[in-house]
């Protein structure tokens, strides 16, 4: 089974946006609302710092609406699920997860807009259930529709460490 992902969604669900005949401005303004989504995602990641915790992780990720038809493909497995999911699916499985290890940390985040989307970069950390601490690398590469609505969000982690992070489902 091929679990690559495609190199974008398929139009059906985004259509990468014509830089080249965009104006000057126009290319500015569409770069300045990847840029706030962008800005806003980061938020979401540095909010656990700080005594934000999991709470606002939520509260700040719902303002981060995901279109009707918004899909998510992940290098990771999640128990019981597919590679490619529906946002609905995604977010049910990452639930238990997020409560089991309350000390989820996002270190290094960075990101880099591009036209029609946004690339995340961070180290995930956290304390497994026999104490050590498990960090991994984690890229997110997100599509933004017309709508500024997320269309598709393409998951990269460092795999091996990873599966530890959803190891304790299985247990």
């Amino acid at each position: 089974m091929n679990t690559w992902p495609k190199l974008s969604p398929d139009s059906s669900i985004w259509t990468a946006p014509d830089w080249r005949a965009m104006s000057g401005d126009e290319l500015r303004d569409h770069l300045e609302q990847m840029e706030a989504v962008g800005a806003a995602y980061k938020f979401v990641y540095e909010s656990g710092r700080d005594g934000g915790g999991l709470e606002a992780r939520v509260a700040a990720m719902a303002k981060l609406t995901p279109s009707k038809n918004a899909r998510v493909w992940r290098s990771y497995k999640v128990p019981g699920q597919e590679p490619e999911v529906s946002w609905a699916e995604h977010d049910a499985g990452l639930t238990p997860v997020m409560g089991a290890y309350p000390d989820v940390r996002h270190d290094d985040v960075t990101y880099h807009p591009f036209p029609g989307g946004v690339v995340f970069q961070c180290i995930y950390s956290f304390t497994a259930s026999d104490g050590t601490e498990v960090r991994f690398p984690a890229a997110l590469v997100w599509y933004i529709d017309r709508d500024g609505k997320i269309a598709y969000i393409a998951e990269h982690f460092e795999s091996h460490d990873a599966d530890r992070w959803f190891s304790i489902l299985e247990s």
